[in-house]
Order: C-alpha cells, then sequence, then structure tokens
C-alpha cells in the first residue's frame, strides 16, 4: 500500500514542475495556441483555474503560488502515508 502512496506523491511532484514550468512560461510572449505550450496549458488550466477566485494584487497574482503550495501540502502528506504503511 506504501507503494502506491510513493507513486501518487511522485506523480504530485512532477506535476508541481509541469505547474512551475507553466508560470514560468506565462512571463513570456508566447502563442498559447501553438504545440507543446498548448499541451502545457491544456494540462495544467484545470488545476489552476481552481484558484481564479484569488484576486490579484495590482500586477501580481498570487494564485499559481497557492495552487503550488497546495501541491507541495498534498505531495508532503502523500510522502507521510507512504512512509508510515
Amino acid at each position: 500500500m506504501g507503494g502506491i502512496f510513493a507513486l501518487l506523491a511522485m506523480a504530485v511532484n512532477i506535476y508541481y514542475y509541469v505547474v512551475i514550468a507553466r508560470v514560468l512560461m506565462s512571463w513570456f510572449q508566447v502563442d498559447w495556441y501553438e504545440q507543446p505550450y498548448k499541451g502545457l496549458r491544456d494540462v495544467t488550466e484545470p488545476y489552476l483555474g481552481l484558484f481564479k477566485f484569488i484576486p490579484p494584487l495590482g500586477m501580481l497574482d498570487f494564485s499559481p503560488m497557492v495552487a503550488l503550495f497546495v501541491l507541495y501540502i498534498i505531495q508532503q502528506m502523500l510522502r507521510a502515508m507512504a512512509a508510515a504503511v
């Protein structure tokens, strides 16, 4: 059972870095309808869209940071469950 939690923690870790790549790419002028940007947007937008209720402060959007923090918490919980089992 611990192996399943470890595998899930690894999947969350990979997704964490995919979200970081999406956030970094948002700083540059890219066409989000061309590959590979479209794939990156399609994979991350459903998750990042959950945090759009957080209003930006001036020109800073803190919703991706909150989304990354939630992923980090989930990953740590999965790692703890993998170690406990």
